[in-house]
């Protein structure tokens, strides 16, 4: 997959994210699993922080389950971040 190919993949999820139409995390694992991880190219920086907050959540979760720990307050962080990074991809391919 090409950049411009994953940033229009990528873009359609952003879109459902702001709308509300899909969870922040479920959007941001789409974007990483489906699009980030066919990349024929090096992640672009617009791309990387459905990656990494995708990543940060699902490591908190499963923390989470293992040891009973509590992350709701960088999972919140995270999930915000992922609403940011679909505004700016929203508005950086309009």
């Amino acid at each position: 997959m090409t950049i411009a190919e994953a940033r229009a993949q990528a873009s359609r999820i952003a879109r459902d994210i702001c709308s509300g139409d899909i969870d922040a995390y479920d959007g941001a694992m789409t974007i990483w699993k489906d699009t980030i991880e066919k990349l024929d190219a090096r992640i672009p920086d617009d791309l990387w922080p459905f990656k990494a907050n995708a990543c940060a959540i699902e490591d908190c979760l499963w923390n989470a389950e293992e040891t009973g720990s509590n992350h709701d307050a960088t999972i919140a962080q995270c999930r915000e971040e992922i609403v940011q990074a679909a505004r700016t991809l929203i508005e950086g391919t309009t």
